[in-house]
């Protein structure tokens, strides 16, 4: 097995070192915090360097990696107003980590509508709801319309840009046999649906409040109401 191929296998697994630091009973990391921007402008600049360079052996496409890198840095930037620093760390990475389940559920709906059976790779795929089933452990979250709202926006807006390449004519099960033109918009808005999933799952879980957490500190654990 190839670098990029034990790379993709290992990212299966990835939340759950994170679900372990979610327990970890210390609240001095949280100088690290300072550092969270330098680290993601540096992973930037080197994932540039590596695709620029042909060294890129990551396994995924380097704008899907720098998508992910941007996103953990708003959600731990959004969560840090209120909880810890490896708290923070675990619940932004497991919500992102489950943010890509999440803005294709219609797509999985509409493969199970065509071809009368789930995806085969659909059971490796259901592994992204675990981190969440994890955090929602840890954060109540409220039942109200904003809330609700943001779900309905969010798969709504999935759906909608569904239906919008199928009527195209857009190969959604091969997206790499479709022209150019059409594969550059199906890309595009799919990165743009992913950014309108992925921030309206940071918003529900940040108006949450912990269910129970005795690794918070007084301060933080003071502002975990919103």
């Amino acid at each position: 097995m190839d670098i990029p191929s034990l790379i993709r296998f290992g990212s299966w697994f990835i939340p759950i070192p994170f679900m372990i630091l979610y327990h970890v009973n210390t609240t001095k990391l949280n100088k690290l915090s300072k550092f969270i921007l330098p680290v993601s402008i540096i992973s930037m600049l080197i994932l540039a360097l590596s695709y620029t360079t042909g060294l890129n052996v990551l396994g995924f496409r380097p704008e899907l990696v720098a998508f992910y890198i941007l996103m953990l840095y708003v959600s731990f930037t959004l969560f840090r107003k209120k909880y810890d620093f490896l708290q923070v760390i675990s619940i932004a990475v497991c919500l992102t980590f489950f943010g890509s389940l999440f803005w294709e559920i219609p797509y999985h709906v509409y493969t199970i509508y065509i071809r009368g059976y789930f995806d085969q790779a659909f059971p490796l795929h259901m592994l992204y709801a675990f981190p969440a089933v994890f955090i929602w452990g840890k954060i109540k979250l409220r039942v109200d319309e904003l809330n609700v709202g943001l779900i309905g926006l969010s798969l709504g807006v999935s759906t909608l840009s569904m239906i919008l390449l199928l009527d195209l004519g857009a190969d959604l099960f091969w997206t790499y046999s479709n022209p150019p033109n059409l594969w550059l918009l199906i890309e595009s808005t799919w990165m743009l649906i992913r950014g309108v999933c992925f921030l309206s799952l940071y918003t529900i879980f940040y108006r949450g409040s912990l269910r129970h957490n005795p690794y918070c500190s007084l301060e933080v654990c003071e502002k975990n109401v919103v």
